[in-house]
């Protein structure tokens, strides 16, 4: 049985909860690769590249053992609390979906200027492609990444 709006609304709560508590016990305990600082946009990003089931382990009780349509849910519910004003939408508006992109640079992750950023429409879309941002170690459940988009139109972001 699906969750409910309101066993949706709560577990969203406690996965930020959760996740920040878990890298800050990382960090506190001076764990390599757990040094930075999980604030709201870090968590939303980690929400957005991470799947569900890399969160089973730094996530509030029950969230492991849920389908993974209301882990989605749950994450989406928690998104939709971190990144107020941004426009991301879970969605489907009436002039389609768009999502926020930086311009792809080679090795190094998306800087923070204005001029890198573009909206581009999500049908555009053709590929997916994961890479590493960050990460040390064997155990890739810490580890940081981008998703790196290419468009019908060839370009990169």
């Amino acid at each position: 049985m699906a969750l409910s709006d309101v066993e949706i609304g709560k577990l969203s709560i406690y996965l930020r909860e959760t996740i920040k508590g878990f890298f800050l016990e990382k960090k506190q305990a001076g764990e390599p690769g757990y040094n930075l600082e999980m604030n709201d946009s870090t968590l939303a990003t980690m929400l957005l590249t991470s799947s569900p089931e890399s969160l089973d382990d730094k996530s509030p009780d029950g969230y492991a053992a849920l389908p993974v349509e209301d882990k989605h849910s749950v994450i989406e519910r928690a998104l939709q609390a971190l990144t107020p004003g941004t426009g991301l939408t879970f969605g489907e508006p009436k002039n389609g979906l768009w999502v926020r992109v930086s311009l792809a640079h080679e090795d190094r992750t998306p800087l923070g200027q204005v001029e890198d950023y573009r909206w581009i429409r999500l049908s555009s879309i053709d590929q997916v492609i994961p890479k590493v941002a960050f990460g040390t170690g064997q155990d890739s459940r810490g580890w940081g990444w981008n998703l790196m988009v290419k468009t019908n139109g060839g370009d990169t972001y």
